[in-house]
């Protein structure tokens, strides 16, 4: 996910190039378990009038726990890219560029002194947020018994069942009328 711009930059203004994208990723995030290479079937870097504009639809697989058993789960994601990385150097000059009155510009985006542009932060932030916030093993998971801990995917409930305590019973009774409509 590095590449090298350098004559991208000196080329007129939509000047395009594609890649294909199937690589390990190199992101090493503790929140991010990345199952098998990132892919992408076209990579589109743009030369735009400050910079380069990289666009991409990126698939990668995510392993994560199932929020109802804590099975492990494997999650595909897609992610659509579009951002604008700026140089840091004037190719023409070899002076460094202040863009520091620019707010679009932060160091995740800057292309380095010798012109490569680096995708992995981008695509990190991007993988995180589209992590799903409720991931499931399957949709009918039943999930853990609160008491005994029995995987109730895999084992009944090994939980006696406590009287009722006489206070709650009509209430008890009320909930069982209304489950049996």
């Amino acid at each position: 996910m590095l590449y090298n711009v350098a004559k991208l930059l000196q080329e007129p203004i939509g000047s395009i190039r594609h890649y294909v994208l199937d690589e390990p990723s190199g992101i090493e995030d503790p929140d991010l378990v990345l199952i098998g290479p990132i892919h992408s079937d076209r990579v589109t870097l743009m030369r735009t009038q400050r910079g380069i504009l990289v666009t991409a639809v990126l698939t990668q697989t995510v392993r994560m726990q199932c929020v109802r058993c804590l099975a492990d789960v494997d999650v595909p994601l897609e992610i659509t890219l579009e951002e604008e990385y700026f140089p840091s150097i004037d190719l023409k000059t070899g002076l460094f560029i202040d863009w520091s009155h620019d707010e679009d510009v932060t160091p995740e985006v800057m292309i380095d002194e010798k012109h490569i542009l680096d995708l992995h932060e981008v695509v990190r932030q991007e993988l995180l947020l589209a992590l799903p916030l409720h991931p499931l093993c399957r949709p009918d998971c039943r999930g853990i018994c609160p008491n005994c801990g029995a995987d109730l995917n895999t084992e009944p409930c090994r939980c006696e069942e406590k009287p009722v305590d006489p206070r709650w019973e009509a209430l008890a009774k009320l909930k069982k009328t209304l489950s049996e409509e």
